[in-house]
């Protein structure tokens, strides 16, 4: 009985790992894209770059927004269409692919 929640507990812990490393990709991922691609994303460091996808994109999916919404929000936040398009196209693509 030990055995296997030992086995179970291992197997636990190399999935939080799994996912831990999964993550940390895709938001370097979605930094190494901003800094390339993206106009002015040079001058942001790496947690202004997350906080932009994260909170900007992701976090209204979360909210429920629809794509429009969110392309609205970037907007109306001082982000061109072009500009607004390329950051959701970049965070559902990495850094919240449930919403891609």
């Amino acid at each position: 009985m030990w055995t296997r929640r030992a086995a179970l507990a291992a197997l636990a812990v190399a999935c939080l790992a799994a996912c831990s490393n999964a993550e940390a990709s895709a938001e370097q991922e979605f930094i190494d894209a901003m800094r390339e691609e993206f106009p002015g994303g040079d001058g942001l460091n790496d947690e202004e770059i997350l906080t932009v996808g994260r909170d900007h994109v992701c976090g209204q999916y979360d909210d429920g927004q629809s794509g429009s919404g969110v392309l609205g929000f970037l907007t109306n936040a001082g982000y061109s269409t072009e500009q607004a398009t390329f950051l959701i196209g970049t965070a559902t693509s990495t850094l919240c692919p449930e919403h891609g």
